[in-house]
């Protein structure tokens, strides 16, 4: 994963920082683990910033994001709320990087991502994730609404592995 030259920063499992945004293009370049988890917990509600600060927003990937084996919340995660309010709402674009080594132990939408409306996940592989759900689960989605708001899941693909 990553080029032979490329640093993967493998993120502690703590630290949240916002990633930069570029307003002309309406877009959050995530870089490392820190802000992948600042982009989860900005969505599921539990930062100052709102889920609604996201909807429509575009969010990519710079590099592969390794998240060490620590515990992720989903992004979209119902924490507080329904899957509907706190769904993932905008296109998120791996740009063909790997998100990997996380664990995710929750009860309801579990995965990479929790809850998607109306969103696009594109060219992004989930690898080595351990998901521990009795209720909505799945590597890259824990749960995607059908009908009206309809998601699209393009290129995305899962790979596990053991040591």
């Amino acid at each position: 994963f990553g080029t032979p030259d490329e640093v993967v920063e493998v993120w502690d499992g703590k630290t949240v920082t916002e990633p930069a945004y570029d307003p002309a293009t309406a877009t959050y370049t995530v870089k490392n683990g820190a802000e992948l988890a600042w982009i989860a917990q900005t969505v599921s509600g539990v930062t100052r910033a709102t889920q609604a600060d996201l909807v429509g927003k575009t969010i990519v990937l710079s590099k592969d994001i390794e998240l060490g084996g620590n515990e992720w919340l989903p992004i979209g995660h119902p924490v507080g709320g329904s899957s509907y309010t706190n769904a993932f709402k905008g296109t998120f674009d791996g740009q063909g990087h790997s998100v990997m080594n996380f664990v995710v132990n929750n009860s309801k939408c579990a995965g990479l991502f929790g809850c998607l409306v109306g969103a696009t996940v594109k060219n992004v592989t989930v690898s080595n994730a351990k998901i521990t759900s009795n209720h909505y689960a799945g590597a890259i989605a824990g749960w995607a609404e059908s009908g009206a708001r309809l998601n699209n899941i393009i290129n995305c693909h899962t790979f596990f592995y053991s040591k």
